[in-house]
């Protein structure tokens, strides 16, 4: 039961790092966004990020990794153990936690302990769990904790356990901070258009050029820790125009079922308007909305309100562009 119960949390977290950070859970912390992930997960990034702890992989030697990367390692060894159908791998070993990593993990109540034999426990699991998610859904989690144990952990019924639900709650997002409302990207108006749609991930496209334009490819794939993330294109430039072509098969922020051809009229304007949200999120969203040309009309008739919503954290917990376009009683 509790297997189950908490994969949709992992799915969850999952959906975050794919798109915030372009990762796995399991982070490279020479890759990401370190200063996003600080203002997200400030508890963790504070607490954590400058010390040093062992990983215990299953099939290999244990290796030292500095407190995040150690974090997210043990939530995706989590992830793992609730999304699979069967458990083959014997935790003990990559469960192991030092007791001064998990001793600052906040406790939700007073008679649980987070590891014994220097094992995790379940509900060292929870308090993994708790500081890295949407408050909405740890309140959720929270709320189930009460329903299943809330008289041994809280001496209260849970018909009568909403008073302390909150106020622990109230406790534990203090010390949390986690912020799923701040902005994934904070550069303002790229005039460089490559750099625009591609963010922080331009280190990670291969360029080839040609007599009429450039190509280019990003292969998140090639990478550790990221998804299967691909875009393959082309730019090339006529008169003032710019043009931007994706092939049918790149799978960034949507799948493209189809060659898509976008026409950029006013290149100035449209990296003010793709350096809003996350890397080449933008050009999913137009060929999404089956926009072909990019110029002042199209602008102007964008709705810029539910765009940018895409440059928040809390948007991708459970949300894709599809169900943005569907209107904000969907996209909120």
């Amino acid at each position: 039961m509790l297997k189950g119960m908490l994969s949709s949390y992992f799915v969850q977290l999952e959906r975050t790092f794919r798109y915030v950070y372009f990762s796995d859970i399991s982070v490279d912390t020479k890759r990401i966004d370190l200063a996003l992930f600080k203002r997200q997960f400030p508890f963790i990034f504070e607490t954590f990020y400058n010390n040093s702890y062992e990983i215990h992989p299953n099939n290999t030697e244990a290796y030292s990794a500095d407190g995040i990367t150690y974090y997210t390692w043990l939530l995706e060894q989590l992830r793992n153990i609730n999304l699979h159908a069967v458990v083959s791998t014997a935790v003990a070993k990559i469960f192991q936690v030092d007791e001064s990593f998990i001793s600052k993990i906040p406790r939700f109540s007073d008679k649980i302990t987070y590891s014994k034999n220097g094992v995790l426990t379940i509900a060292g699991m929870f308090g993994l769990l708790l500081p890295t998610l949407h408050v909405k859904y740890a309140k959720y989690l929270l709320g189930y904790i009460f329903q299943q144990w809330s008289e041994p952990l809280f001496n209260t019924p849970f018909h009568e356990s909403r008073a302390s639900q909150e106020n622990l709650w109230e406790q534990l997002s203090s010390i949390y901070r986690t912020d799923y409302e701040t902005h994934i990207r904070t550069e303002t108006s790229l005039s460089d258009i490559i750099n625009a749609i591609f963010g922080r991930e331009t280190v990670s496209v291969k360029f080839e050029d040609a007599t009429n334009g450039q190509g280019f490819i990003l292969d998140l794939s090639q990478e550790t820790k990221s998804p299967c993330f691909q875009a393959v294109g082309f730019i090339s430039k006529k008169d003032s125009e710019i043009i931007l072509s994706v092939k049918k098969g790149s799978n960034i922020g949507v799948y493209f079922s189809e060659h898509f051809e976008l026409h950029i009229r006013n290149p100035e304007l449209f990296s003010k308007f793709a350096s809003l949200i996350p890397p080449f999120m933008s050009i999913a969203y137009l060929y999404h909305n089956k926009i072909a040309v990019f110029d002042d009309i199209t602008y102007q008739k964008l709705d810029l309100f539910s765009f940018k919503k895409l440059n928040n954290p809390k948007f991708y917990v459970d949300k894709n562009i599809p169900i943005l376009c569907y209107g904000d009683k969907n996209a909120d």
